[in-house]
């Protein structure tokens, strides 16, 4: 794969520092390394956004971006990623159901309405096998606000990249829920699974009434996130008997829902109330055919899927509701 980078415009010279191939763990990665006199203006294949100083691109999941040192010294990475990846991206593709937990007994509802996000599943960089829709949310209920007239606080405890140049991820195979059977990718980065994050408020893990009580999956560092997984969304059957069916929530996990749980929005807002999403088939035999066949067949042997995350642009954190709504 070649890759090409046209310098548009600059007012002075630049110069050429360095430039170097490296694979390491099945990522390609190119470093071109320059310094910058002065107004530079750089054209990537047109698929560039500019995001604070970054520059950014996803083309399947070969990406570049740009990083400014002190310096002045900008060093473009061109990353292909071979083996299996699986691309979460910004794009949405309906609504579903999502539990909500926390406090307990206060709301009527037990569910929430959550957009839907395409995931893209490639192999050796570009070659896109198969495309499933994830959640990405994760509302959880604080509790009721005092002399609101039976209004309650949600704080969404979604896990987003801390930028659009540290978004790629590592998976180690897990089983969630536990004792479920059904197959699950936990998140790594440098090998560990707390991974560097957009960072959340003290309030959106304090809750109403102030009681100390943790949370599950709590963030002892509000940029940092524990345990983000990749694991089955929507209406589906905790136990591989087939009893305990029951709605899938998030603390901040990608929750994998198959299409005949996806609706509009009006649809899914009437189904909320009328819980007809416990009609649906569980979800379960199509996200097993997802995960153990459609993406662990692919992967090289003795390989994982590594994950790429789009960044949200702006994520709710907070909302108001009424308990009845």
């Amino acid at each position: 794969m070649r890759y090409t980078l046209e310098l548009v415009s600059c007012s002075n010279k630049q110069k050429t520092e360095k430039s170097e191939a490296i694979n390491r763990h099945n990522i390609f990665i190119i470093k071109i390394q320059f310094i910058v006199i002065s107004g530079l203006s750089i054209n990537l294949n047109n698929y560039c956004e500019k995001i604070g100083g970054v520059m950014s691109t996803f083309t399947g999941v070969e990406f570049l971006y740009a990083e400014q040192s002190k310096d002045d010294v900008f060093t473009i990475i061109v990353r292909k990623i071979n083996g299996v990846a699986l691309e979460i991206t910004t794009e949405k593709t309906g609504y579903t159901y999502l539990f909500v937990y926390g406090r307990r007994g206060i709301l009527k509802y037990e569910s929430i309405v959550v957009p839907t996000y395409r995931l893209n599943v490639y192999k050796d960089g570009n070659k896109l096998e198969y495309d499933y829709n994830v959640t990405r949310d994760a509302w959880f209920c604080l509790g009721l606000l005092p002399d609101k007239n039976g209004y309650c606080k949600l704080s969404n405890r979604y896990f987003e990249p801390p930028n659009a140049g540290m978004n790629l991820y590592f998976t180690e195979p897990t089983e969630y829920p536990k004792k479920s059977k059904l197959d699950a990718y936990v998140l790594l980065q440098n090998e560990s699974k707390t991974l560097k994050a957009a960072s959340h408020t003290k309030e959106m893990q304090t809750y109403v009434d102030g009681k100390k009580e943790t949370f599950d999956d709590e963030r002892k560092r509000l940029d940092e996130a524990e345990n983000i997984m990749i694991h089955i969304g929507g209406w589906y059957t905790r136990w591989h008997d087939n009893s305990a069916r029951s709605l899938a929530g998030s603390y901040g996990c990608f929750g994998l829902v198959p299409r005949a749980q996806i609706k509009t929005k009006e649809e899914a807002e009437k189904g909320r109330t009328e819980k007809l999403y416990k009609d649906f088939v569980p979800a379960n035999k199509n996200y097993m055919i997802a995960i153990r066949k459609n993406i662990v067949e692919l992967c090289p042997k003795d390989t994982t899927p590594k994950v790429l995350i789009q960044k949200r642009n702006s994520v709710e954190q907070l909302r108001t509701i009424r308990w009845d709504e």
